[in-house]
């Protein structure tokens, strides 16, 4: 199989960061109402944490791959 490496762009990152975002929404919002019973509080969980963990991942996203260690 031959290794061919796609090139990463801001684009590709916010798409990824997006996507993980949706997953990480549902299993944060499942996780919260079980631990809380109360699903106004557990969407406000969901809420701050689907803005700061949005802005994360995409930091970490950029910095990987502008790391030329990371990328070798």
């Amino acid at each position: 199989m031959k290794n061919t490496k796609i090139p990463s762009s801001r684009k590709r990152s916010i798409t990824k960061a997006v996507t993980w975002r949706i997953i990480v929404f549902i299993d944060t919002l499942v996780i919260s109402y079980l631990i809380t019973k109360d699903l106004y509080f557990a969407g406000a969980i969901v809420g701050v944490k689907l803005f700061t963990g949005t802005f994360w991942y995409y930091v970490h996203e950029r910095i990987r791959t502008n790391n030329k260690w990371l990328n070798e």
